[in-house]
């Protein structure tokens, strides 16, 4: 049985374990390890904690979600964010709940407008987010640049 809840503290250990395994069998070209998701996932439980859960299945915990809310000029939007199902728990429902649950929150608690936040492109999970009903503006375009690089060009 899955049990929503929010992350405490003690469960960073466990989540970051699993943080590290989800992106690393999705061959991505992350390369996390238990310090540096453990600092991601402490960042956002003090970013955000009221958006911050867990699911836990037969009490072992099986993956998280968590985003933040920025308030924007046509009311508060919930962005970026973090997401990650255990690749053994992976397509039982498990993400779904755990997206109802922190769209449910979000939406109550701040009542926002709308969820703008990244994922990989082609495949999983992208196919998964335009079943839910998202949709991929062309006008949008992700950039990321190295700062030594971008100093150098504006001299």
């Amino acid at each position: 049985m899955v049990t929503l809840r929010p992350v405490q503290q003690t469960d960073i250990p466990a989540l970051a374990n699993w943080y590290v395994e989800a992106f690393s069998a999705r061959h991505t070209e992350e390369r996390w390890n238990q310090q540096s998701a453990s600092r991601l996932l402490e960042y956002w439980l003090e970013r955000q904690p009221d958006l911050f859960f867990l699911a836990e299945l037969d009490g072992v915990v099986a993956g998280a979600i968590c985003a933040a809310i920025k308030p924007w000029w046509d009311g508060n939007h919930l962005v970026d964010g973090e997401f990650f199902v255990a690749p053994d728990w992976q397509q039982q429902g498990i993400g779904r709940q755990l997206f109802k649950m922190l769209m449910s929150e979000a939406y109550q608690r701040y009542e926002i407008v709308a969820f703008d936040s990244l994922t990989f492109a082609g495949g999983f999970p992208l196919s998964w987010y335009k079943q839910l009903g998202f949709r991929v503006p062309e006008s949008i375009v992700v950039i990321t640049g190295n700062p030594q690089m971008i100093l150098t060009h504006l001299g």
